[in-house]
């Protein structure tokens, strides 16, 4: 399937030379391609000690309870789910969620993050050996497609869909749109030669479910059927109205795709057409994609797994030398089609593939991801194998020539500094602070960065490093909603109460219909003696949000505080019949029935809020003490006797019930 050249000095076809070099066995090709998988696993191998958690990480595993707890109902729920996805906001991308939940009931977890580190790993490896396959297939020639194979499964820009968890969607659909370009390729082949009918409307139909999968892993392979066209302009060169034809139905998944992706993405993502954004910015943005992408293509230096957004002016030297060079680059691609199809078709097909994450639609907060190169570098890789092949089929010594010791030496010492580059840019990756100071470091402007690094230090317990890059991100985006809300949370674990009520404030100047900034000012407000204050609060909290448990329960315990404890009851028992397990809802009702003198009752939700959270001892342990206090000794050996219970070897219960005569 080589490009058929004109001249008398070209080999591309079919010289006497050539036609009597032998062609490599099947065996001997999928041994190679096997040991390139191999060497992909072998360089990659450092994502198993990775502990860093990406950007999105905590609401595809840590904040995710569908995936933590795997289950036939839970998998049925994440593929229902096509218009509004619950679990994680954006599009719809079944697969990479459900794989992410086989691996939970592998043994992974937050704390135990190598059974996803082992199979990110392997689908990488599994990628490399079919790329090498489909340009075996292509090109027909083993050794150009395995070298150039090679050079994909070691290079840097490879590294970010392994570690990062969020991004297994990225291998899942490269995987399956590997597979679906390998049998659309050898159905070419068979029809080439006039074989086997049956097995290539069989190879179609694969192709077709095999790009469903790929779509519902991630909808950026939605291209694909412009990919398969390109690939019939060249190198199969059997482009004509049938071919069009009979990707219908891959155009029919597409279309479906896209839909579907533009509507979820719409209700729970953020989402901004060419309209919305303007002509220019689109072209400026692009441009600088285009060019960005070439430059980490050739030098993979520098990587930060996130790129904010530029300032998307002619102004902006950046954007003005991004918007030339793309030009020119075109310019130059469109020049070579006098001579060749290879440039121009390899150029299109990454243009093709990475189109969605172009920024012609706006869904990301940056503006480029090394990720998404992964599969559209194939194009490259299309053009570099064809050159290869011209050049390795040019022999006339027999089977091992000068010239071919010449090129494997040339890609061995380019793989090598790929290598080199692959093991020092996972150095970041070995935990989450440290990857987010990496990123702050090349972008020390952006919020978001100064966002995570605060959460991520928070969970650390370092408090104060936590509230400077807070209060910094605040510096730098004074409106970006939820920032005010996390630093008013961390202030309120460092009992700084009043800055913590600013900073509530302040969240709700930003952002007034914010629910959980009503409940945590409210919670806050009546904690510190201000239960009339916070009534307002929690009322809008519930409008807001009639689902939340926590604010209903809070607003029960403020209530009781206020002597108003039918209403009290009424709040609590609503927050439990919404969601029965929620240990807190249990304790406030039983502290509203123990200052109500129902001990009987108060007992019996008592001992349901120990059993659904232990650590709600200490807060039974605090309301025995103001029953003692308040006179209340009947109500108080109660609680004391249900933590012994509980808990024999309590200290403070023990030697309190001990103190009131009760055991």
């Amino acid at each position: 399937m080589i490009e058929p050249t004109k001249g008398p000095s070209s080999s591309a076809g079919s010289g006497a030379a050539c036609a009597a070099l032998p062609r490599r066995s099947n065996l001997l090709a999928l041994g190679l391609a096997a040991l390139v998988g191999i060497t992909a696993v072998s360089v990659h191998w450092k994502a198993l000690e990775c502990r860093a958690l990406g950007l999105d990480d905590y609401d595809y595993l840590i904040k995710n309870p569908l995936v933590q707890n795997p289950s036939w109902a839970n998998a049925g729920q994440v593929l229902s789910e096509v218009y509004h996805v619950s679990v994680v906001a954006g599009y719809y991308h079944p697969l990479g969620i459900l794989s992410l939940m086989l691996d939970c009931a592998m043994g992974g977890s937050p704390t135990n993050l190598r059974p996803f580190r082992v199979t990110s790993l392997a689908l990488h490896g599994m990628c490399a050996i079919l790329v090498v396959i489909l340009l075996w297939r292509m090109f027909e020639w083993i050794g150009p497609a395995a070298l150039m194979g090679l050079l994909f499964a070691v290079h840097p820009l490879t590294i970010e869909p392994i570690p990062w968890l969020g991004e297994r969607k990225t291998l899942l659909t490269a995987f399956f749109s590997l597979l679906a370009m390998i049998a659309f390729v050898e159905r070419a082949r068979l029809e080439r030669l006039g074989r086997a009918p049956k097995l290539r409307m069989g190879l179609l139909g694969a192709c077709a479910i095999l790009f469903a999968l790929a779509v519902l892993a991630k909808p950026t392979s939605t291209p694909l059927p412009v990919m398969l066209l390109l690939l019939d302009f060249w190198p199969l060169r059997r482009l004509g109205w049938r071919v069009v034809l009979e990707k219908l139905p891959l155009f029919v998944v597409s279309g479906v795709s896209i839909a579907i992706t533009l509507q979820s993405h719409g209700e729970t993502g953020v989402i901004s057409t060419p309209g919305e954004q303007g002509a220019m910015r689109v072209v400026f943005t692009v441009c600088y994609n285009i060019w960005h992408y070439v430059c980490k293509m050739v030098r993979p230096g520098d990587l930060s797994f996130f790129y904010p957004y530029p300032m998307l002016s002619w102004a902006n030297a950046d954007v003005r030398f991004a918007v030339i060079a793309a030009t020119v680059l075109v310019l130059c691609v469109l020049v070579t089609l006098r001579w060749t199809r290879s440039i121009a078709t390899g150029w299109a097909f990454l243009a093709v593939a990475i189109s969605p994450a172009l920024g012609i639609i706006a869904v990301n907060v940056t503006i480029a991801g090394d990720r998404f190169l992964y599969l559209p570098s194939l194009g490259v890789l299309m053009m570099l194998t064809y050159a290869l092949t011209l050049a390795w089929r040019q022999c006339k010594w027999g089977f091992i020539t000068a010239r071919r010791v010449l090129i494997v030496l040339a890609v061995f010492g380019l793989a090598t500094a790929e290598v080199r580059g692959t093991v020092n840019n996972y150095h970041p990756w070995r935990d989450t602070e440290t990857l987010f100071r990496h990123m702050l470091r090349h972008h020390p402007d952006s919020a978001r960065i100064h966002v995570h690094l605060a959460f991520e230090l928070s969970e650390q317990q370092e408090f104060d490093s936590s509230v400077a890059h807070y209060r910094e991100a605040l510096r730098l985006q004074p409106n970006y909603p939820g920032v005010a809300l996390q630093l008013a949370t961390v202030l309120g674990r460092m009992g700084r109460l009043d800055e913590a009520t600013e900073a509530y404030e302040l969240e709700l100047k930003i952002d007034p219909t914010s629910a959980k900034a009503h409940s945590n000012l409210a919670a806050l407000l009546a904690q510190g003696g201000k239960p009339e204050q916070a009534m307002p609060h929690f009322a809008f909290a519930i409008k807001l949000d009639p689902g939340n448990v926590r604010a209903r329960s809070n607003y029960g315990a403020a209530l009781a505080r206020m002597g108003r404890y039918d209403e009290a009851i009424q709040q609590c028992r609503e927050a439990i019949r919404i969601e029965p397990n929620f240990g807190p809802g249990h304790t406030n009702l039983s502290r509203v029935y123990f200052t109500q003198g129902k001990v009987t009752e108060a007992v019996g939700e008592m001992r349901i809020a120990m059993r659904l959270e232990p650590r709600s001892v200490g807060a039974f342990v605090q309301l025995g003490g103001e029953l003692a206090t308040g006179g209340r000794r009947d109500a108080a050996v109660a609680v004391y006797r249900e933590i012994v219970a509980a808990q024999p070897n309590h200290p403070v219960a023990s030697e309190r019930l001990r103190q009131l005569g009760g055991g």
